[in-house]
């Protein structure tokens, strides 16, 4: 059965569509063959929540307008599940949000990110100003990528500050 409203899928971390790669490989093709109406978001890969789910907010508002809908279903990977959340929560969305599906989302947290913000404060900025770098040639307009390893951290996690009240 095809769903009333249009999909639109969520990226997470560092993946998105660059050159030959796709955020959700051939999943969008798949679900587009079957009839479903299919978006991408454009998010930044390193993003902060708050500014990537500001961007998301704008995408399905656009979406909402072309489409004559009012909802549409989110599937959500990785931190793309946090950006959502966010934007659900705090930026008054959950009204034009029909399913909204998280892949494998960090929702208590990241202990990679945790063990990375242990390393020399000097070491970090050098590698997040290259990961910035980097990702603004790959069409991320605002990279934050050592504030977005903060966020995703277990010790200060934007989680459990905006989120302990759908708990």
């Amino acid at each position: 059965m095809k769903t009333k409203y249009p999909i639109i899928l969520v990226h997470g971390i560092a993946i998105k569509n660059i050159f030959f790669i796709k955020s959700f490989g051939r999943i969008d093709s798949i679900l587009q063959n079957e009839g479903f109406t299919v978006y991408k978001s454009k998010v930044d890969s390193f993003g902060t929540i708050e500014n990537n789910a500001d961007f998301l907010k704008k995408e399905i508002m656009e979406i909402l307008e072309k489409e004559k809908v009012t909802k549409v279903n989110v599937i959500a990977h990785s931190k793309g599940g946090l950006d959502t959340k966010y934007m659900i929560e705090k930026l008054d969305m959950a009204k034009y949000i029909a399913s909204f599906t998280t892949l494998c989302t960090l929702h208590n947290g990241s202990p990679i990110a945790t063990n990375i913000l242990r390393l020399p404060k000097w070491i970090l900025k050098f590698i997040a100003f290259w990961i910035n770098f980097l990702y603004r040639l790959f069409g991320d307009k605002n990279p934050d990528s050592l504030k977005v390893c903060e966020q995703l951290s277990e010790i200060n996690s934007i989680v459990e500050e905006t989120f302990l009240s759908i708990l």
